[in-house]
């Protein structure tokens, strides 16, 4: 089997069924948070990413993906964006609230 890493993963298989499972769990927790402050969120199928409508622009979208500068561990970031929060039922909070901001200066 090929070695699949990417630049952006070093040291990880950026697509391991468990890794991602992982990631996935964190994305899914996320949006049922915010599904239960109001709003309209959809988790995409195929890998760690939530999509947040907003009324008028472009939805917030938000990853979960690996943060090399804290060991490697899962993080939330914004879609071309920078990092939110650690993915983990800690944090989970303080990126809800970052979301928030996120849709707060798009609207």
């Amino acid at each position: 089997m090929p070695d699949r890493r990417s630049g952006r993963h070093t040291g990880r298989a950026w697509d391991a069924p468990r890794e991602t499972d992982t990631r996935r769990a964190q994305v899914w927790a996320l949006a049922q948070v915010l599904k239960a402050h109001g709003y309209g969120v959809e988790v995409a199928e195929s890998e760690p990413l939530l999509v947040v409508a907003v009324s008028s622009g472009s939805p917030v979208q938000v990853r979960c993906d690996y943060r090399q500068d804290c060991g490697g561990e899962p993080w939330f970031f914004l879609t071309g964006g920078g990092p939110l929060a650690a993915a983990d039922g800690d944090h989970l909070q303080d990126a809800v609230v970052a979301v928030k901001g996120a849709l707060a200066r798009r609207g």
